[in-house]
């Protein structure tokens, strides 16, 4: 009788403490829409910062000319190497990036534990936030020649390692 007691008590607490983990993980820039085919210099800039450098090039060159991005793996390479490129800018933006991975285990680990894993997956959702707000990373971004973005690499900033999600 006294667990079913405890179960009466203990169960809509689980139940209220579900989510906090995700909606933490979930945060930070979303790349897909800051680096969006559709992004201009000025977009970019808004929520990057202003670039540590450019280069502009005497003539357009095509993605597939660009040695970067040409050495990129086959799967990161944007999908139409014949766009035209008019330059590039640098950029360090300091802050979190938005994870898929991150929220996908968050969520999982509380959804396959009804509830329960949210006692663990809360304050580790708050380490790994806290811990990736520190991270700087460098952003190359190519621009067409009428100003819209094309291709980006992304990296962590010298002397930092990508943490591969826990």
């Amino acid at each position: 009788m006294r667990a079913y007691i405890a179960i009466c008590f203990l169960s809509p607490l689980l139940i209220l403490n579900c989510g906090c983990s995700i909606f933490i993980t979930s945060q930070g820039k979303h790349l897909d829409v800051v680096l969006a085919p559709t992004a201009t210099r000025q977009s970019v800039e808004r929520e990057l910062g202003a670039p540590v450098a450019s280069q502009t090039y005497d003539h357009p060159a095509r993605l597939s000319d660009i040695p970067e991005i040409r050495s990129l793996p086959r799967i990161k390479q944007p999908n139409d190497l014949t766009v035209l490129a008019g330059g590039y800018e640098d950029y360090r933006y300091k802050g979190i990036i938005y994870d898929l991975g991150a929220q996908q285990t968050a969520g999982m680990v509380v959804a396959m534990t009804f509830g329960l894993g949210e006692l663990w997956a809360f304050p580790e959702s708050l380490r790994y936030t806290a811990s990736e707000r520190k991270k700087e990373h460098f952003f190359r971004v190519w621009y067409s020649p009428t100003g819209r973005c094309v291709a980006y690499l992304w990296r962590p900033a010298e002397g930092q390692q990508k943490q591969v999600n826990p």
